[in-house]
């Protein structure tokens, strides 16, 4: 099977940590989101209501164009509450009988199919790596490694440690 298409310091990290990949996606995933932050949607309809309270029924008090990205400080039964920093907050929230604001995720139930989409963490591939560091109990080997020798001989030992014991033979350079 191919390999994943990962950054050179993605894969680093992953050898590094002797990691198992799914496990090592899932973690890094796991702290990416939680390092970047609060979620944050985009508008994906050409407009949404913003309501007072989670509910179709609920009073209409704005509404978010196509195109518009926004934090969410929480997200209940499919509806996303937007954060005080969301585009036109304060004037919403105004209007709005609780001082709360907050958009469907997916108006299918009312015939207008997705309205809203997860945008994903903006985290860098080391930011990633960095979140494993040091996390064996979280990752393990798990596939092979094609390695070539650069050096005139080398040799390969046991462990990755010096004084481990030597396995094979001595390589030489272009040897894998």
């Amino acid at each position: 099977s191919p390999l994943p298409a990962w950054a050179e310091d993605q894969w680093v990290a992953f050898f590094e940590s002797g990691g198992d990949a799914a496990v090592a996606e899932a973690e890094l995933a796991r702290k990416a989101a939680a390092a970047a932050g609060p979620p944050r949607y985009e508008v994906v309809h050409r407009a949404c209501f913003v309501r007072a309270e989670p509910s179709v029924k609920a009073k209409p008090v704005g509404q978010q164009t196509r195109g518009t990205v926004f934090e969410a400080s929480a997200v209940r039964d499919g509806w996303v509450k937007l954060s005080h920093n969301a585009p036109g907050f304060d004037a919403m929230s105004s209007s709005s009988p609780t001082g709360e604001c907050w958009m469907l995720i997916d108006g299918s139930e009312v015939g207008l199919g997705e309205l809203l989409r997860l945008r994903p963490p903006q985290l860098s591939a080391a930011a990633l790596a960095a979140a494993l560091a040091g996390r064996s109990d979280l990752v393990r080997f798990v596939a092979p490694v094609a390695y070539e020798v650069v050096v005139p001989s080398l040799v390969a030992h046991e462990l990755p440690e010096r004084e481990s014991s030597p396995v094979g033979e001595h390589l030489e350079s272009g040897a894998r």
